[in-house]
């Protein structure tokens, strides 16, 4: 689907192609920057500023490298001119781009645009560091008895990282007890599917009772509680033995799955005699997080240092105070190239739109090989993108 956009360049259009493994993509992404740049340039008598991004350090070496290649071989020397020149063709991951924004504007933030980009490992410490100050001053130390510090922290990060999403609110106990059935579900269906199948291979009467309850754990339809009775009333597991009829191996396996089920199935998060403690650990671990991520945050802007994570955070929050610089930032450049758009999640998508503004852009990805769900990418943002 092509859509023309307004803006300085109203005659490229904008494009989204689908792309999946082994359709040459970085080919097509190479062969988009000179058929853009050569028509850009027999308009304007200059070259393009363009913008390229990706979500692999590796890929925006390969890219660069092939850009490389085929200026070499174009018969205008301004072409390797022009692709080795960051400024005319910027190539990065997304964070790269929020990083190039906030090194020029962040000063508006009283943030030192010098910036440093903390590592894993640095920002891990500065977060113990300062979740230790709080908890020195009595602010839910009782977490730390609960959790241990290593756990706390690692809670705090999923909580900074939660947060961007306006849709993240606490469970009540009504969804705790869904949540938990859901979670518990597909391993037992797993296992109810796996009993079935060996009761036909089963031939003693005390196997074929046992595996026969393991397979009904789910019918009726149940709930968490229906289970937890079904699973607390399966008879004992026979002894293997030879006349039992299955392979020493397939048995071994299936009771290590039925000991973890039981054992699964006893954890406090199955347990709503329990939950009531647990929605109170929820209600006093929000009152840890939000000073937490406002003392995390200071210390960061008074050390200049911020991680990879912060760069999406600082980035939302800057355009929504100053929208304009956004404008700014979009005169700046003529064209943009995502590639793996798939893997664009919507936080990066609402900073994306802002920062390209009416520049025209293209698209490239396959919605069926995102590989980055697990960081927030979801591949409907593709489709919504198409449509």
């Amino acid at each position: 689907m092509e859509v023309p956009l307004s803006g300085s360049t109203p005659w490229i259009e904008s494009e989204i192609v689908r792309a999946g493994a082994g359709a040459g993509k970085t080919t097509k992404l190479t062969g988009q920057v000179f058929e853009v740049a050569e028509a850009f340039a027999q308009r304007n008598d200059r070259f393009p500023r363009l913008v390229v991004t990706t979500f692999t350090r590796k890929a925006t070496q390969e890219l660069r490298e092939r850009l490389v290649l085929k200026a070499l071989k174009a018969s205008d020397p301004s072409w390797l001119d022009y692709v080795t020149s960051p400024s005319q063709v910027h190539i990065s991951t997304i964070h790269g781009v929020l990083h190039l924004f906030l090194s020029r504007y962040a000063h508006l933030m009283e943030f030192d645009n010098s910036f440093q980009l903390l590592s894993d490992s640095e920002e891990i410490k500065l977060q113990k560091t300062v979740l230790r100050e709080l908890l020195s001053q009595g602010t839910e130390s009782d977490l730390l008895d609960v959790f241990g510090l290593d756990v706390l922290v690692r809670l705090l990060q999923s909580y900074l990282h939660l947060e961007g999403d306006s849709d993240w609110r606490p469970v009540s106990r009504q969804e705790l007890e869904a949540l938990a059935f859901e979670q518990i579900k597909q391993p037992v269906e797993d296992l109810c599917s796996r009993a079935n199948q060996l009761s036909t291979q089963v031939e003693t009467e005390s196997w074929k009772v046992f595996l026969g309850q393991v397979a009904g754990l789910l019918q009726p339809p149940a709930d968490l509680q229906s289970l937890k009775s079904k699973i607390g009333a399966v008879a004992s597991k026979p002894r293997f033995s030879k006349k039992c009829g299955l392979d020493k191996g397939v048995h071994d396996a299936f009771a290590e799955v039925w000991t973890d089920l039981k054992k699964e199935i006893k954890k406090p998060s199955y347990d709503p005699s329990k939950w009531d403690s647990l929605l109170d650990l929820t209600a006093n671990f929000q009152k840890l997080a939000k000073p937490f991520r406002q003392a995390l945050f200071r210390e960061k802007l008074n050390r200049a240092q911020i991680s990879v994570g912060d760069l999406e955070i600082m980035t939302l929050e800057f355009l929504e105070k100053y929208p304009q610089v956004a404008d700014q930032f979009c005169e700046d450049w003529d064209y943009w190239l995502v590639d793996e758009f798939q893997d664009t999640s919507p936080v990066q998508l609402r900073i994306l739109s802002r920062l390209m503004g009416d520049r025209p852009q293209f698209n490239v990805g396959d919605p069926q090989q995102s590989i980055y769900l697990f960081r927030g990418a979801r591949s409907e943002v593709f489709e919504q993108r198409e449509q």
